[in-house]
């Protein structure tokens, strides 16, 4: 009998062993998967710094983007489309003259200028507006075919900037054979508007100059002296 209680008291320590293994165990998996929620609160802070660099980035983008808007509108043009910068030639700069005539076959060759007397630079392109006057500073009937080839040459199209001092010329063409007498008209002076402007200003020829059928040719406007007719 005694051999009998000594192997039951002994089984039952160790079921009660067995059972405080079992529960020493339960507490050691618990604590393995609790870093678990810590690294997905990671993962969200990394997933929004991209979103705050791109919203950065954008920012930076439409600030570039209005810098090269106001660049662009301060960039003017000409009425030829050329690009150039500084205020345009008017007639409060400049002052009109008579720079030479010639005529051959027909044709009568005629040069003026335009001299800037303002107190800074200008630009200009293009081609004048002109009109023939009789001796009474009326208009004449004056259709003029714009053209950089006319009978005496080439002329190119150019932006000009005029300092205080300089000039630009450019040239008509006229015809002294009509068809009649009656159609032909002697002016006297030419009225001219330059490019850009809509005032006009007058030039005396030194002497009549007969055109006829109302046509002539004007050329644009070049640096200097360059439209000259000899």
């Amino acid at each position: 009998m005694r051999r009998t209680r000594t192997a039951t008291v002994t089984g039952a320590m160790l079921t009660v062993l067995a059972l405080a293994l079992a529960g020493c165990g339960g507490s050691n998996s618990a604590a393995t998967t609790s870093p678990k929620p810590a690294s997905t609160g990671s993962g969200q802070t990394t997933a929004s710094s991209p979103a705050a660099t791109t919203q950065a980035s954008g920012t930076t983008t439409t600030s570039a983007s209005s810098t090269t808007t106001a660049q662009t509108t301060t960039t003017t043009s000409n009425s030829g489309g050329v690009p150039v910068s500084g205020s345009a030639c008017t007639a409060a700069d400049l002052t009109p003259g008579f720079l030479n005539s010639n005529g051959a076959t027909g044709h009568i060759v005629i040069a003026f200028v335009l001299k800037n007397t303002g107190s800074s630079s200008c630009r200009t392109y293009g081609y004048p507006g002109v009109a023939f006057l009789s001796q009474a500073g009326a208009l004449l009937t004056t259709n003029a075919t714009r053209t950089s080839d006319d009978f005496a040459g080439h002329l190119p199209e150019s932006a000009i900037t005029l300092a205080p001092g300089q000039e630009a010329s450019f040239r008509m063409v006229t015809s002294d054979v009509g068809s009649s007498q009656s159609d032909c008209a002697n002016a006297h002076g030419l009225q001219v508007i330059a490019p850009d402007d809509t005032a006009t200003m007058k030039i005396s020829l030194p002497e009549p100059i007969s055109f006829c059928d109302g046509k002539a040719t004007v050329s644009p406007l070049v640096a200097g002296t360059g439209a000259s007719s000899t």
